[in-house]
């Protein structure tokens, strides 16, 4: 009899040891999230009233937990700075995208909203935070060697902003810093003549290019000078927009039958896969869709009633779900950032114009995930300091 308690005491003793390992298994590794080193602050708080203080876990990398947009004008004055609010860096950027708007007046793309300030926050449900953008891990990593963005003109607002932190990075330790140069258009033959363009930054040796595309297959042929950037290029991001629609009439060019996308997507896959590319492939997903209409007059004014009502774009447009199985299937590392820009959809400007919604400050957004991304994923180095913007 007591040989069969000694037994069941065995067990149970056995059981709660594997069950305190488990806890202290899940309590370390908290679903996956880094933890910030000590020197950090280390507040795990996650109450409405606590969202605004720093919490002690980075969020995992590629994909964005949930979260909550907070609006911090009640809790300081309104800045025309959007450095101050979204991206919590020293660099002011404003300048270099007044310029970007000097320069490509008269894009298609255009550069938008910057007369109004950004004045939401980004706060993860989960408790963990996206590492602030560091320009000079950047200008570290990527010395004497190019990056390619490749995509529509969401994908070149994000660009922008890639730059624009660069040359706020150089220009915050030097007054007197070597200015990024403007490169001639890399496709002077594209039929968006003036759309893909770069800028160099000559104290580092960094060529940046931004490649416009609005089909996953426009640039596929080998011919196009895409691939002799590629080929050049040690970081690739890419991403597409909404120029796939459900309606066959529009009779313009630049639109595309939506149920070719998946057959484009798998075309482009083939295509890296037949270049052998040897640098860091990186994807991001779409962005929420803001027309999918028949009369859309997608060149010109936009009336109130071709704007997709923000609940209504999963139903109305598979895209996103399209690309980012295929993506996910390919095995390339992808910046889902759909669900979490959703909500800022309202801030279009103006209200009506649905071809670009996206507010000053979202691209920035964006770029900060990006960012996070690759620091979480050690793509960058670390222990980059300051030193390194000594040119």
């Amino acid at each position: 009899m007591f040989a069969n308690w000694d037994k069941i005491f065995a067990k149970v003793l056995a059981i709660g040891i594997f069950l305190l390992l488990l806890t202290i298994l899940a309590w370390s590794t908290s679903g996956g999230y880094q933890e910030i080193p000590p020197s950090s602050p280390a507040n795990t708080s996650t109450t409405k009233e606590d969202l605004t203080k720093p919490s002690g876990i980075y969020c995992p990398p590629w994909k964005m937990p949930s979260g909550l947009w907070i609006n911090t004008t009640a809790d300081q004055e309104p800045s025309s700075s959007i450095s101050k609010t979204i991206l919590k860096m020293p660099y002011d950027i404003m300048k270099c995208r007044d310029r970007f708007a000097a320069v490509y007046p008269l894009l298609y793309s255009g550069i938008w909203g910057f007369e109004k300030p950004f004045h939401l926050q980004w706060m993860s449900h989960s408790g963990c935070i996206l590492h602030p953008v560091d320009g000079a891990l950047w200008l570290e990593t990527y010395r004497n060697k190019e990056i390619l963005f490749f995509g529509d003109s969401l994908t070149q607002q994000v660009y922008i902003s890639f730059v624009c932190t660069l040359e706020a990075t150089l220009a915050s330790s030097d007054a007197n810093y070597q200015q990024p140069i403007r490169m001639a258009d890399p496709d002077p033959h594209y039929v968006m003549t003036g759309i893909s363009h770069g800028w160099y930054f000559p104290a580092h040796n960094i060529t940046t290019t931004f490649f416009r595309s609005t089909s996953w297959t426009s640039r596929t042929d080998v011919a196009s000078p895409l691939w002799a950037y590629a080929r050049k290029s040690s970081l690739w991001i890419a991403s597409d927009g909404a120029w796939y629609n459900k309606h066959k009439n529009l009779n313009k060019p630049e639109f595309f039958d939506l149920e070719t996308l998946p057959s484009d997507l798998y075309a482009f896959r083939h295509a890296i896969s037949d270049f052998k590319y040897n640098g860091t492939f990186i994807t991001r997903s779409y962005m929420p869709v803001h027309f999918d209409t028949d009369d859309n007059e997608w060149q010109g004014p936009v009336t109130d009633k071709t704007c997709i009502p923000p609940h209504e774009t999963a139903l109305l447009n598979p895209r996103y779900a399209m690309a980012r199985d295929v993506f996910i299937d390919a095995g390339w590392p992808f910046v889902d950032v759909y669900q979490e820009v959703l909500p800022l959809w309202e801030l279009h400007r103006p209200p009506s114009d649905c071809r670009h919604w996206m507010h000053p400050g979202v691209s920035e957004w964006v770029f900060q995930a990006l960012h996070h991304s690759m620091v979480e994923a050690g793509i960058f180095d670390k222990g980059v300091s300051e030193s390194s913007l000594d040119g």
